[in-house]
Order: C-alpha cells, then sequence, then structure tokens
C-alpha cells in the first residue's frame, strides 16, 4: 500500500499503489509537505502568468525541495509524490479528469486518455511507449524547455498524423539531488485514441494480442491531440527550472531588463530589441534570444551582444534586431531572453519571458 499526498490545500489521496517491475512503495500518512511547497520564489513563477493561455484558468507555483526543481501548473491539477524514502522515486502533475480510472504513480503507460507532467529524479526502468518517437536531435520541431537537454537521450512521441504526443526529457547535466537515470515524462491526452499494429516482416495489419515490437512489429497510435492539454503542457514545461538546496536566485528583475519591446506591444519584422542585463547573463559577450508562438514553437532566433565590457556585475546594455516571417494567426507570443550558460549546470538556467502581440492578419 502506499499513501500519496497531494500539495498543500489540496485533499489527500489513499490510493492502491501498483508498481512496476515490482517496486514498492513506503506509506507516509504526514499531513507536512516534505519538501514541497505551493509557493516557490525564483525565476518567472508569479502569481500569475503574464500571459496566460487562451483558455481561462488560475496557476499556481509548485516547488519541491527534495529534488529541486519548481515549475507552474493549473489550480484544478493534483499532484502526488511518492515519499523521498521510497524505493521508487515520483512526482505526478496530472490533471483530475479520469483520476478514478488510473493508479497512482503515472508513468510511460498510463492511458491515452490522461494528462500528466512527471518527474522521476531516480529513474524508473520501465520500457519506452510503443509507437513512433524520435530523439530531440533529429526533430526538426521545437521542445519548449528552457534547461539544456541531452539531446541523443530525449525523444519525443509521435502520433501518425505527426502530432507530439508526449516528452521524454533528459537534462544535459544531472540536477542536483537527481541521479544521472532521472528524467522528466510528458503526456497528452490523445481524444478518439486507437492504436493498430502492423507486421515487421509483410507490413500487414495484425492484432495487437499478436503484437511483438521485441521481434520488429510496428506500433502506430492515431488520435487527436488534446489542445487545451497541449497548451497545458508546453506552458509547465517552459517554466521548469532547476534549483539547488540553499541557493537563493535573485530575482530576473535584478539580472535583466528590457526596454524596446514593451510588455504586450505590438511588433513586426524586422524588430529591434534593446535592454541591459547584468554581466553573469552573458558569455562572450552574448546570450541567445529566441521569438515564441503562443504554444512556444520557435518563430525566430537572434543572438543579443553586450555594448560594452561585459566581465562585470553591472548591468551591460544590449541590442539586436531580428527577422521574422509567417507570423502566427494568434495575436500572442514570447520574447525569449536565456542566460548563456557555459557551464551547462541546470540550476544555473535562467530564462526571461517577454509576452508580445503580433499584429492581426
Amino acid at each position: 500500500m502506499s499513501d500519496y499526498k497531494t500539495n498543500e490545500n489540496m485533499r489527500f489521496l489513499l490510493i492502491l499503489c501498483c508498481c512496476a517491475s515490482l517496486l514498492s512503495c513506503q506509506v507516509d500518512n504526514t499531513s507536512d509537505t516534505d519538501g514541497e511547497t505551493g509557493t516557490p520564489s525564483g525565476d518567472s513563477l508569479d502569481r500569475q502568468p503574464q500571459n496566460p493561455p487562451a483558455e481561462s484558468m488560475q496557476w499556481l507555483e509548485y516547488s519541491n525541495q527534495n529534488y529541486y526543481f519548481q515549475t507552474r501548473w493549473p489550480e484544478s491539477w493534483r499532484i502526488a509524490a511518492t515519499n523521498p524514502r521510497a524505493s521508487l522515486t515520483a512526482i505526478n502533475l496530472y490533471s483530475p479528469q479520469m483520476e478514478t480510472e488510473f493508479e497512482l504513480p503515472l508513468n510511460f503507460h498510463t492511458q491515452a486518455s490522461v494528462t500528466h507532467l512527471s518527474a522521476y529524479p531516480e529513474g524508473w526502468g520501465t520500457s519506452l511507449p510503443s509507437g513512433d518517437r524520435r530523439a530531440i536531435a533529429d526533430f526538426e520541431g521545437s521542445t519548449p524547455v528552457a534547461f539544456a537537454l541531452d539531446r541523443k537521450k530525449s525523444y519525443v512521441l509521435l502520433l501518425e498524423n505527426g502530432q507530439v504526443w508526449g516528452y521524454l526529457l533528459h537534462p544535459a547535466q544531472t540536477p542536483e539531488g537527481w541521479k544521472e537515470e532521472g528524467y522528466i515524462f510528458a503526456q497528452i491526452a490523445v481524444d478518439e485514441f486507437e492504436a493498430q499494429c502492423f507486421d515487421g516482416e509483410s507490413g500487414e495489419p495484425i492484432s495487437m494480442k499478436d503484437c511483438d515490437p521485441m521481434t520488429g512489429d510496428r506500433i502506430k497510435r492515431r488520435g487527436q491531440v488534446r489542445q487545451k492539454d497541449q497548451r497545458i503542457i508546453r506552458t509547465a514545461l517552459a517554466e521548469w527550472v532547476f534549483t539547488a538546496p540553499e541557493r537563493a536566485k535573485p530575482p530576473l528583475s535584478d539580472l535583466i531588463e528590457i526596454q524596446q519591446p514593451m510588455p504586450n506591444e505590438s511588433i513586426r519584422s524586422p524588430l529591434t530589441i534593446q535592454g541591459k542585463a547584468r554581466g553573469q547573463w552573458f558569455f562572450e559577450g552574448d546570450f541567445p534570444v529566441q521569438l515564441q508562438d503562443k504554444d512556444y514553437n520557435t518563430i525566430a532566433t537572434g543572438i543579443a551582444e553586450a555594448d560594452g565590457q561585459w566581465m562585470t556585475s553591472n548591468f551591460v546594455p544590449f541590442e539586436l534586431e531580428m527577422s521574422f516571417e509567417d507570423a502566427p494567426d494568434d495575436e500572442r507570443g514570447y520574447l525569449v531572453f536565456q542566460k548563456a550558460n557555459a557551464s551547462g549546470k541546470p540550476a544555473l538556467d535562467r530564462s526571461y519571458r517577454l509576452p508580445v502581440l503580433f499584429p492581426q492578419k
């Protein structure tokens, strides 16, 4: 038996835990958050996002002090975490829509109608989901994370129509408190889901009960990704930051200031961007900037260059001009100013996201 505790102000869940690979979980009957809190400080995790998704919803902040990460999640979602002393470590942020039909902890093989974002800081040795997948290194689309990824070990999981229904993400360097095998997994609910197996030799359809991917049979997943849930997952991933024990991060407002464009200002190509940032935001005198649409797909990229000596703790002015084509139909987007992190350490990644508007077509 396992007792999963929800975040503070959320009701407690007592469930039967059926752990994969005969892993067992420990019971924690305490009412404290055991290292988790709903109101962390640092990075752009303000109480309200500057530019929330089109669906009107309240967003909260989640901080885990056992495994040193923060993100944002919808108020209506649940959080379930195993006891840190358990043999299996899992932190699930999930939609409660189907919670009577699944068991915790959620994993790769949770039914397709469930949306969740989960951390497995010590890994979980289950097989990868069946179906098409592509390493991030070979994926032409954007992945909405601000921390550096191991691009060969990280994957997107694809439906037959090319839509991304899942993300398997390995940080490029092991975060504080994590093991090398640790990873993040995100699943987006698929409506009208069906799976079809094809014989590995003939390519002919065969029944799922006779399907054996280990012998070369291929499984195709079909359906439509739930758009609302897709936006939630991409937002939560974009807001995911790693922290470090007893290391207070200065607020972003004390590290970078954007003078042009202003928040929620309408932009056109070519776009002139001006601001100032502390010297530690640069490396070799520059840092990367991205222009993204509302779903965090990258539209254009650029490099901001310091105007003056950057090896200082003072503010240094910067400027760049960014050209872009094919502005999205939706008006909203973001400019993302990424701190140059030559060390690659996840806890040193920082980014500032400025909401902008595209002109109506």
